[in-house]
């Protein structure tokens, strides 16, 4: 009796350091996948393609003026996307430092108008004092949006000179300074 007393629990106490193993193993991948400081890169309109038509259900902080010969940055994002919180502060002082330069930000969200109180509250929060579009799936979807959030440069012949998923290597701060200085 005592040699099956005995594999049994030397049996359960295996089975509960495997356990505890594979608890930590799982538990150790979430937060390092969770608490990682990259932004999903991939997808997207590619460079050299036109930048399509932005058409939006409605926006928030006016609508783009005219585009026409303006470097234009495209800021694709959703109220619950963390990368977006995360980014969207940098996007607003990039706004505020080429305010003035021929540069226009422009911000779209898939979200529409029912989910109104979390898209002003992300505008707000993050003060992003340029457009953002709501209910702009259709040009998301033109853009090819894959990832949040997503960000393409627009260059003063309306082509896309920047993508974060295939242009990754370059700051976007490195790409807007590179549309600019396009003639």
């Amino acid at each position: 009796m005592t040699t099956s007393v005995k594999q049994t629990q030397s049996t359960d106490q295996w089975a509960l350091v495997v356990l505890i193993a594979v608890v930590v193993g799982g538990a150790a991948f979430w937060l390092s996948a969770t608490k990682r400081d990259v932004i999903q890169d991939g997808g997207g309109l590619s460079v050299g393609k036109s930048m399509p038509s932005i058409n939006a259900e409605g926006w928030l902080n006016g609508e783009p003026e005219n585009l026409d010969g303006q470097v234009v940055v495209i800021h694709g994002w959703f109220v619950s996307c963390p990368y977006c919180w995360k980014e969207a502060p940098h996007m607003a002082e990039l706004a505020e430092k080429y305010e003035g330069q021929g540069v226009q930000f422009i911000g779209l969200t898939y979200e529409p108008s029912t989910q109104m109180d979390g898209i002003e509250s992300f505008v707000s929060q993050n003060e992003l004092s340029y457009p953002n579009g709501y209910g702009a799936l259709d040009t998301l979807v033109e853009f090819q949006a894959e990832f949040f959030p997503a960000v393409w440069v627009i260059g003063r012949n309306g082509r896309v000179v920047w993508n974060r998923g295939y242009e990754a290597t370059e700051s976007l701060e490195a790409a807007i300074e590179r549309a600019l200085a396009a003639t």
